[in-house]
């Protein structure tokens, strides 16, 4: 949302942003059990037991960030429906392609959980301080996952 529909929302009063937050809410939590599964299945086809185990350690720590979203938004009185086992993302054609897209998607989610923290700050403060820390935990992420693509590939950090 940009400055120009929030003085309008402002001044006219529309009641609209409520339900547009909680879709957006509910996508971000599924979001993150999809990417816990697409970490889990990049780590079967991890090269060696090290990276196997970074990407496993990884999918339960995201696994536990989408199990806080849903406890907050069950606070919220917001029922997140149960996630498709079945289809998983597509994955990269080499374990450093995978590792890559796994971090553009974590990237990704921290960049919307920050800008949904700020929308939402002014109007609903608890809510943006627990979006904020969530993106703290996917931010702690980034960094395991650029540390095991500088292992795999000491040159391949920007």
């Amino acid at each position: 949302m940009n400055w120009a529909t929030r003085i309008r929302r402002l001044a006219v009063g529309e009641e609209g942003g409520a339900e547009d937050v909680r879709e957006e809410l509910l996508r971000l939590c599924a979001d993150f059990f999809e990417r816990a599964r697409r970490l889990t299945h990049d780590a079967a086809q991890a090269p060696n037991d090290l990276a196997e185990r970074a990407l496993l350690q990884l999918a339960e720590d995201h696994a536990g960030l989408g199990n806080r979203m849903r406890e907050m938004l069950a606070g919220r009185h917001i029922t997140v429906p149960p996630s498709d086992e079945s289809s998983l993302p597509s994955v990269g054609p080499n374990h450093w392609a995978r590792v890559v897209e796994n971090l553009q998607a974590q990237r990704t989610a921290r960049s919307q959980l920050l800008e949904l923290a700020a929308r939402v700050n002014e109007t609903d403060l608890a809510l943006a301080t627990a979006l904020e820390s969530l993106a703290a935990g996917v931010e702690a992420h980034l960094a395991r996952l650029r540390s095991l693509i500088a292992r795999a590939d000491p040159h391949a950090i920007n």
